[in-house]
């Protein structure tokens, strides 16, 4: 299953090289071997990232039939977690504005508290990432998700810095 899935990911020579990144190669690739699905939601898939040392990313999404569900589980020494907000309405007929056009309440930043502590116990490095990006929603809620972790978890995030204007 595993082997099937990651086959065409084992030759990126057109896609990723010393100096270069490229986009689109890489979407393709994604589009057409890939899903975001609860097919990933299986111990074999979590063990074969394991034994490859890549990143199970969590995601919060809205709860649509066969989204990804959010857990706990960690794959390598780095945690990923990645906020697309929840904006139902659109996820499936929405473009990339409309459907990441959302901003995350008080209540459902704080519920992932118990699962943000849990992880960071399990890796070296967690990176928390928003893409609810439309009119600046990422920034807040990257901002509240700082503060809620500074007040409720003993962890020491680090700093966050802007570029100089």
């Amino acid at each position: 299953y595993m082997g099937k899935i990651f086959e065409p990911f084992e030759d990126m020579s057109d896609t990723i090289t010393e100096t270069d990144l490229n986009i689109p190669n890489l979407l393709r690739r994604y589009e057409q071997h890939l899903k975001r699905n609860r097919e990933w939601m299986l111990e074999k898939v979590y063990t074969s990232c394991r034994e490859r040392n890549i990143s199970f990313v969590q995601t919060d999404t809205p709860q649509l039939d066969n989204l990804p569900l959010p857990t706990s589980t960690t794959t390598s020494d780095l945690g990923y977690i990645r906020f697309h907000g929840r904006n139902s309405d659109n996820w499936w007929t929405g473009d990339n504005t409309s459907r990441y056009d959302y901003l995350y309440n008080h209540h459902e930043l704080q519920s992932w508290l118990c699962r943000i502590e849990d992880i960071a116990g399990k890796v070296k490095r967690l990176i928390i990432a928003f893409n609810n990006h439309h009119k600046g929603k990422a920034v807040q809620n990257a901002a509240e998700i700082y503060k809620l972790i500074i007040e409720h978890l003993d962890l020491k995030p680090a700093e966050i810095s802007f570029p100089a204007k």
